[in-house]
This record gives structure tokens, sequence and C-alpha cells, in this order.
């Protein structure tokens, strides 16, 4: 793979959509810590956490600091790890890594640099974890045990690049994954997809219409909260809806472009995640110009929105064409466009 190549695929870990990052389960329990990316030192980001009201802010890695780069970060169901991925410099793939969720035990769990991996997601019953898996000219979904060994494909890469499959989140029962699928042939169709845990079994969940991304399974399994106008569209701003899981019901949480006054005018919502109890939904907001992010939590009927935290200036974002669809010809210049540098906020349980 040259050095092109690997720079355009470590941009899945710069980033993480609009694409200027992951998917998850929230697994039931009593609300514990969130987890999220924020910047550190000139262009690194680390993993840290915090209380739910963004008091006792911790930063666990050191990645950033010295010039690397973290993204999707995601709990494991008893809340004692975290997994994440990390690339630790401009010319390599990003990997995943895992740490107890206090930032100790920091090892490479899967180191294939011929592939760019990221956003890690655990099962229910933390013995295996399911994530993205991009080479060239696509991104797959892949699962892998919670020791780094036996690595299987869940989904399988298009040979012609045309179809990109990401951010995958298990099911709490750990029966279904739900994951974002993008098409190319088809006007770059953006939804949220489901599959069984073998591989089995696709249908598509959310309507086309949405662009939906990003999904995340409430604690009872009952409905999915998700990212929609995944930025392929210079008016619409990302908003944050649920849906049931069998495809009834979609209802819209956020509304910041209501008056459609162009893709800037508005604030941008991204990254919802579920807390543990199933009361609260987290996600990431950011300014129109993207300069700067907060951490928002909100009900699960879209009421009693509150910040929680105002992070860190934001990454620099590529925005769409003018025509509202990403140029071609290459799927490593889609990849830049469906994955974006965002903060990815992940509620975890309390430990047991």
């Amino acid at each position: 793979m040259s050095s092109t190549q690997r720079s355009a695929l470590s941009f899945v870990l710069a980033a993480v959509v609009v694409l200027v990052t992951p998917a998850s389960a929230t697994f039931p329990g009593k609300n514990g810590r969130i987890a999220f990316i924020q910047n550190t030192g000139t262009n690194g980001s680390d993993v840290f956490t915090m209380n739910p009201d963004g008091s006792d802010m911790v930063q666990l890695t050191q990645i950033g600091t010295n010039g690397g780069q973290t993204c999707c970060v995601s709990w494991s169901p008893d809340g004692k790890q975290l997994v994440f991925s990390a690339v630790l410099s401009a010319i390599t793939n990003p990997q995943i890594w895992a740490m107890n969720a206090d930032g100790s035990a920091q090892h490479l769990l899967v180191n294939d640099p011929s592939f760019a991996d990221s956003d890690p997601n655990f099962s229910p019953d933390g013995q295996q974890i399911v994530f993205t898996r991009c080479g060239v000219p696509n991104c797959a979904i892949f699962r892998v045990q919670a020791d780094g060994t036996g690595i299987i494909a869940i989904t399988h890469f298009n040979s012609n690049g045309d179809i990109i499959d990401l951010w995958p989140a298990y099911s709490p029962d750990g029966k279904t994954i739900a994951f974002t699928s993008f098409n190319r042939n088809n006007g770059f169709l953006c939804a949220i997809y489901l599959v069984d845990a073998d591989g089995s079994n696709f249908r598509i969940l959310t309507p086309p219409r949405l662009t939906a991304f990003k999904p995340d399974w409430s604690p009872d399994g009952k409905e999915i909260v998700f990212s929609t106008n995944s930025n392929f569209s210079t008016i619409l701003d990302e908003e944050i809806w649920v849906i049931h899981v069998n495809g009834s019901g979609p209802v819209r949480l956020t509304n910041n472009n209501k008056h459609w006054n162009g893709y800037f005018s508005g604030r941008h919502d991204f990254s919802p995640s579920w807390s543990p109890q199933g009361d609260e939904i987290v996600f990431e907001r950011d300014r129109p110009d993207f300069s700067r992010f907060a951490i928002y939590v909100i009900s699960p009927d879209g009421s009693n929105p509150k910040m929680v935290l105002q992070g860190a200036p934001g990454r620099h974002r590529e925005v769409p064409s003018p025509s509202g669809m990403p140029r071609r010809p290459t799927a490593q210049r889609d990849l830049k466009l469906i994955e974006h540098g965002g903060f990815t906020p992940r509620w975890g349980p309390a430990p047991n």
C-alpha cells in the first residue's frame, strides 16, 4: 500500500461524519461516565471521560499529546474497559486499542497496518468486538474476539468500491448488528441496515430520504437513535432521530435548520448515545461553522436539552462540493467525506 493510500485511509480515524465518528450499543445498567474524544497537542486528540453532568473530566490517553489521534471510543458491557482507535503518526493506519476504564493497561488489540480499523463495539457478553475495517477501495464490518484473535468478516469488501459499510453496533441481546451503509451506485444512498450477528438476513431500517448514519441501540433493544443528513446536502444540517427496530415511527428529536437557510446556518448534531438507564441521550453538537463543539444531553422525546460540556475548538471539516454530492471517482475521497473529526460521546454503564 502506498503512502498516499495509507494517508487517505488514516483519515477514517482523524475523522469520525459529517463530514467534517461511530456507532455503539448502550448496555443496560446504572448510568456511568461518558467517554469522548477531545483535541490535545497541536493536531492530536485523546480519550477523556467525565461524569454525566460534565464534572470530573479525566484524560486517559496521551496519544494526541505526542502527535497521534484517537477516535471512536466505546465501553464494555460491565463498564470496566474501553476500546478505541488510534493512529500514532501521519503515515500509519488507525488500529484498535483497549484499556481499563481508568486508562491503565493500554494495549494494541488489533494490529494489521495494511488496513485502517476503527469504530470498535463490544458484544453484550463482552466476548467479541465488531469494528469497521477499511482497505482499498472501501470499508466493511468485521468481528474479532475480545483478546484480538479470530477476525472474521460480517459484511464483505465490494470489489469495485461502490458499497461502504461502517459504524457497527451490537443489539443489547447480541442477536443483531446495526450499521451504516453507503451505496455510490444509487445516488450515494446512505441508510442504517440491520444484519443478524452471523452475517445473514440483511435488511434496511431507515428511509433513504433521511440519509441516516451512526446508530445506537436503546438499552431495552426496542429503538435505535441515529444522526441524519449525512452531509451530502448543502442545505440540511445533521439532526438526531429515533426509530423503532421494526422500522416504524421515525421521530426527529432535534431541529437545527427548520428555515432551510443553508448548511452553515444551523448547528450540527451527531453521534447520539443512549444512557444505560434509557432516560437520556447524549450527543455532540457543533457550531454552524464547526469552530467549536459541545456535548449535550436530552430526554428520549427530545425535550430538556442541556449542555454538559463546552469542548475545545473543532477540527477542520471537509465540506460538500457545491452540487451537494461528494466528488468522484476515488473511494478514498469518499471515505474522507463520510468520516469527520467528531468527538463522539459514548455513555457507559457504571462498573458492576
